[in-house]
């Protein structure tokens, strides 16, 4: 008698994954409804938003696509990749109001955010993927940057999309992907091309040419060929103003020159963009920008020595090479800005979610020692917190008792239950519970207080619902030190302000 072999039941594993890319979308789609909770009512307060605005604005008046141009005059510091999505967005809203101009940041957000926990669910499994989503939510830089209208969060999908592909190709061998990895690259080129060259060329070199040493094997001529394609393609639009533009060259190589540290005298669009700091800054915009998420990296770090950098798994030494790269390069670079390292966080969100995993497991060596502290961390993050948001809807916005009592009660019973899992050593529902305070503690400010903060600023407060002069008066002379922020600059400040905005043009 003969038997047949039944085929393996793939049911449960298909089933959780199914159930763990639903997951990923629904937390995806939770975080693109928080950015955009009051997204348009914040006034621009950034040079770099306000440079985006007008030149959007312009397009649309002038309905002229391939020329930037600001107050009349040419603007070629970036390709127009983010100006076109803006005005398109503009048009389907019916209006280029604030909320529309900023909502293709705040989906690009979202979709970084999905993206990330597709790429660390292909790495290891779905509840790497949730943990690198939640860890991503967090950071800092991901709110303020999906909440206006700059190429930076646009810039950081499109980088993303492309090393994830990479990933895939390298890797895994999947070459049908390479269409869609070089059109990644593509529409990274368009929206800024010397940071999309370096943050996904760096990257990219680093790994083969460490594959290349360990076997001795060079990538296909054709992967070189779709580089160079994509390449092309993203430089197109600068072929196009070269020929229409007079003295475009100029500006051109100013601007590729200036990251370098090398001025020449060129147009207000490179003026616009020197900003040397340091070589230590970039350590310390990577730890403002994933706050509070950087204070995991000496778990990363651990995990690091512990595998020799992830030595038997060449994909998770991959994430760690984006991010090791990339700030051994803007440490090296004399121009560099906060959102400059905005591309790295997804990988270190994976990273950080990976050590957290693995210390887990070995949570038994260290929890003892451990326990103290982080119950002393949660008492001190819950009183601070807790005060803060009473104080604010309580008494800022004249609230009254009931609600200062309702969110001292409500913050009080959310960082109870932190302690008290802590105390039971339930460290991941722990984590849940504190991702979750924390990530309305940002939505609090940056869809309520920031919005007062820069109206207020502004003198333009009076169109705030319930707002009246006398109880802000009242209160910036009765608590000084905690509404200082929100004082209008003085007349002083604002001169200066005027003046380095038109120095830089």
């Amino acid at each position: 008698m003969t038997t047949t072999s039944l085929p393996p039941d793939t049911t449960g594993s298909r089933r959780t994954a199914a159930v763990g890319l639903t997951s990923c979308i629904a937390l995806a789609a939770v975080y693109l409804l928080a950015l955009t909770l009051h997204l348009g009512s914040a006034p621009v307060t950034t040079n770099a938003e306000e440079r985006c605005v007008d030149i959007v604005r312009d397009m649309e008046a002038r309905h002229d696509w391939i020329v930037p141009k600001r107050d009349g005059e040419v603007w070629l510091n970036k390709p127009p990749l983010v100006y076109w999505i803006g005005s398109l967005s503009a048009s389907l809203a019916g209006r280029s109001s604030l909320g529309a101009l900023r909502a293709p940041s705040a989906l690009a957000a979202a979709l970084l955010l999905l993206l990330t926990g597709i790429w660390a669910r292909s790495l290891r499994h779905h509840r790497l993927a949730l943990g690198s989503m939640l860890l991503l939510m967090l950071m800092v830089e991901m709110w303020s940057r999906g909440r206006e209208l700059t190429v930076e969060m646009v810039l950081a999908l499109c980088c993303n999309a492309a090393l994830v592909l990479f990933d895939r190709i390298h890797h895994l061998g999947e070459r049908r992907l390479l269409p869609a990895w070089a059109l990644a690259v593509a529409l990274a080129v368009a929206t800024k091309a010397t940071m999309a060259i370096l943050v996904i060329g760096l990257p990219i070199c680093v790994s083969v040419w460490n594959r290349h040493r360990r076997s001795g094997r060079a990538p296909p001529v054709s992967r070189w060929a779709w580089a160079g394609a994509a390449v092309a393609l993203g430089l197109s639009w600068y072929v196009v103003v070269l020929w229409v533009v007079p003295g475009s060259w100029d500006l051109f190589r100013n601007a590729l020159l200036l990251p370098l540290g090398v001025e020449t005298p060129g147009g207000p669009a490179v003026h616009s963009a020197r900003h040397y700091e340091p070589w230590y800054m970039a350590s310390a915009f990577l730890l403002n920008g994933a706050a509070p998420v950087s204070l995991l990296l000496p778990v990363v770090v651990w995990r690091a020595v512990r595998t020799r950098m992830w030595a038997h798994d060449e994909r998770m030494r991959f994430v760690a090479v984006i991010v090791c790269s990339l700030l051994v390069a803007f440490s090296i670079l004399p121009q560099k800005r906060p959102h400059y390292l905005l591309s790295t966080m997804p990988a270190l969100a994976v990273l950080c979610a990976d050590s957290l995993v693995a210390a887990y497991a070995h949570r038994r060596a260290w929890i003892g020692w451990l326990q103290p502290l982080l119950l002393v961390a949660l008492v001190a993050l819950g009183v601070i917190s807790t005060a803060a948001c009473a104080f604010w809807f309580g008494v800022a916005r004249d609230g009254g008792t009931g609600v200062t009592v309702a969110v001292m009660i409500a913050g009080c019973v959310a960082w109870g239950c932190a302690c008290w899992l802590v105390a039971r050593r339930r460290l991941l529902a722990c984590g849940l519970v504190v991702a979750a305070v924390w990530t309305a503690c940002l939505l609090t400010y940056y869809g309520d207080i920031h919005v007062w903060r820069s109206r207020i600023r502004e003198g333009v407060a009076h169109e705030q619902p319930g707002y009246t002069e006398e109880h802000w008066h009242a209160l910036r002379h009765r608590y000084p030190l905690l509404l200082g922020s929100f004082e209008p600059p003085t007349h002083a400040h604002r001169d200066i302000a005027h003046a380095r905005k038109g120095a830089r043009g």
